[in-house]
């Protein structure tokens, strides 16, 4: 006869020949052979972009399952298919800061093991999420080209990607624009990280890698004025929003100013 899942008593009594009846003896009992629901698992910190793609090496997950017999005793946790199973020690329940991790993609499985010592042992049914990590700086956009036309400015510039462990790596660009020392407003375009309306600033948003160009209308109907000069800056931020370094070049509407090579800052 099999026992069902559950909490079971067992009680023995013995009689003699005479018909006596010793004491009864108990024992309470679990059987459990059922491992845990999967686990439900996030990353809170950071929280993912909209790329689900972060800069940090050790981020911050949360997990919880359930048990219906025994209950769950502690969870274990292993980095990608191939790693080794390891039991979580935390100071918070349900809170676990994953070991340093390389630049790359990662699933992050956790399971629960019940008081019975079940646990789910197919990687196909244990929970994962996937945990992309970029600490990469994009590389510094280059060939930089102001053309101003005649109430206008076109910014062209090139770009490359330099990250080895994300051959899919694309950015947004930041342009600046500045003149005499005075801020002004340009709109969002694009697909904007975030808008912010107190800097001067524009957002490219850039899937492939190669030549880029903004046409600067200005921020009214008489667009730039011919003949003024503004600085443009231009920074490259990747999808785990890492940084690049800043580039800038210089030009006047009406006259092309010049162009600024791979590694170099011309001004006009």
């Amino acid at each position: 006869y099999r026992l069902e899942d559950d909490f079971y008593t067992f009680t023995v009594t013995a009689q003699d020949r005479s018909g006596n009846v010793s004491e009864t003896k108990s024992v309470n009992f679990c059987i459990d052979v059922t491992p845990p629901e999967p686990c439900n698992i996030t990353i809170e910190e950071p929280p993912y972009n909209r790329y689900n793609w972060t800069s940090n090496t050790r981020p911050v997950i949360r997990y919880r399952t359930t048990d219906a017999t025994s209950g769950v005793a502690w969870y274990e946790y292993k980095v990608d298919e191939n790693g080794s199973w390891t039991v979580i020690e935390t100071e918070t329940p349900g809170e676990f800061r994953l070991p340093p991790l390389k630049d790359g993609k990662h699933r992050i499985y956790v399971r629960g093991r019940d008081k019975a010592g079940n646990a789910c042992e197919d990687d196909a049914v244990n929970s994962y999420v996937v945990c992309n990590v970029d600490t990469t700086k994009p590389s510094v956009p280059y060939n930089l080209n102001a053309v101003g036309g005649k109430d206008f400015m076109t910014f062209t510039w090139e770009s490359e990607n330099n990250n080895p462990s994300d051959p899919e790596d694309f950015h947004d660009f930041v342009i600046t624009r500045s003149y005499e020392g005075r801020v002004e407003y340009i709109e969002v375009k694009g697909n904007a990280l975030d808008r912010n309306h107190e800097k001067t600033e524009i957002r490219v948003y850039d899937r492939d890698f190669g030549a880029n160009t903004y046409v600067d209308h200005g921020r009214n109907e008489a667009g730039l004025q011919v003949g003024d000069k503004y600085k443009y800056t231009i920074y490259a931020i990747d999808r785990a929003g890492n940084v690049s370094e800043e580039a800038e070049i210089e030009g006047s509407v009406g006259i092309t100013v010049g162009k600024v090579e791979k590694g170099w800052w011309l001004h006009g």
